[in-house]
């Protein structure tokens, strides 16, 4: 299941677990910190199996018409299960074309 958080501590907290677990990937400390920040500012998706959160999704939009994905990650033991799969329709964001 997929949550949606403003971003905040919680966002934050979960953005710092996922990194921390995944060391291959977010080794240095300066990068993943600015992640953990850019996901208690920024909309953050939270991926959440039972009652523990399993993985993250940041995002910032850039223009009315293009999101960035600033970061994510899944708990390593929770890969490849299909946690992630519903992110991308969740990040669709409606808005009407011009005329």
């Amino acid at each position: 299941m997929t949550e949606e958080a403003a971003g905040g501590d919680r966002a934050a907290r979960v953005a710092e677990t996922v990194m921390r677990a995944l060391p291959r990937w977010f080794g240095l400390e300066e990068p993943p910190l600015a992640y953990v920040e850019a996901a208690r500012r920024l909309p953050t998706l939270i991926a959440v199996e039972g009652a523990v959160d399993v993985g993250f999704l940041t995002v910032e939009q850039r223009t009315a018409s293009a999101t960035e994905i600033v970061a994510m990650g899944i708990l390593p033991d929770r890969h490849r299960r299909g946690i992630d799969a519903g992110w991308s329709s969740r990040l669709r964001i409606a808005r009407p074309r011009p005329a």
